[in-house]
């Protein structure tokens, strides 16, 4: 409902302190399933809202310490944490970013939540030292696939230059097809001419594959 209501250009319910205090506090107190549900609506909410008013900035005040809160320390498994994480990246709630970080590093934790954890890092889109380190070291994993993959799209939305070289390297040796397909795809969004030179290189390469050296033709329509 608070989606559809900001689509159509309102925040008439957003700007209703029930509504806004009754979703904080199913995030806290509820369910698993309740939990998890009003971590996402929140950060659906929030994604397009317009904060001019004060109780529309109220709600993202609180929204944001909520969902940096459930990023911390939610009970529950890991999908319940995921819908904070996911929930703060559509809220760009910047004050859940150093414990996204803490768990991008822990490699410890399941592969999917930090899998989203990357995907959230890019939607704040702030491209701050420590951010793009971690994203860096994570797009370097090799042993799970969708770690790698999401870092390496985060590092690209984030325009993240300095990563640029990083991710050539990886279109180079023993890369798995499905990697080189993703780094291919980001790297044609840092417009470096060795980017350049890499993708066609690759489009050229017979023995990459064709969807490679598709994606790698795609990829150079966007430098």
């Amino acid at each position: 409902m608070l989606a559809e209501d900001i689509r159509r250009g309102s925040v008439a319910l957003l700007e209703r302190p029930a509504i806004g205090h009754f979703l904080v506090h199913r995030a806290r107190h509820g369910s698993s399933r309740e939990r998890t549900h009003a971590a996402l609506a929140t950060g659906i909410a929030l994604r397009d809202a317009p904060m001019s008013s004060r109780p529309a900035a109220v709600f993202r005040h609180e929204a944001h310490t909520m969902l940096a809160w459930g990023v911390r320390s939610a009970r529950g498994a890991d999908d319940v944490v995921a819908a904070y994480v996911a929930g703060a990246g559509l809220a760009r709630a910047e004050s859940a970013r150093a414990h996204l970080l803490d768990i991008l590093r822990d490699d410890s934790r399941q592969p999917i939540l930090r899998s989203h954890v990357a995907r959230a890092l890019g939607a704040l889109g702030r491209a701050d030292p420590k951010t793009i380190f971690a994203l860096r070291t994570a797009a370097k994993e090799r042993l799970w696939a969708q770690v790698h993959l999401s870092a390496t799209r985060a590092l690209s939305a984030l325009g993240a230059g300095e990563a640029c070289d990083d991710l050539l390297e990886q279109l180079k040796g023993d890369a798995t097809r499905g990697a080189m397909v993703a780094v291919a795809w980001s790297v044609g969004r840092f417009g470096n001419p060795k980017a350049a030179d890499r993708l066609v290189a690759l489009a050229r390469e017979e023995g990459a594959g064709i969807y490679v050296r598709s994606i790698s033709i795609v990829a150079m329509g966007q430098l």
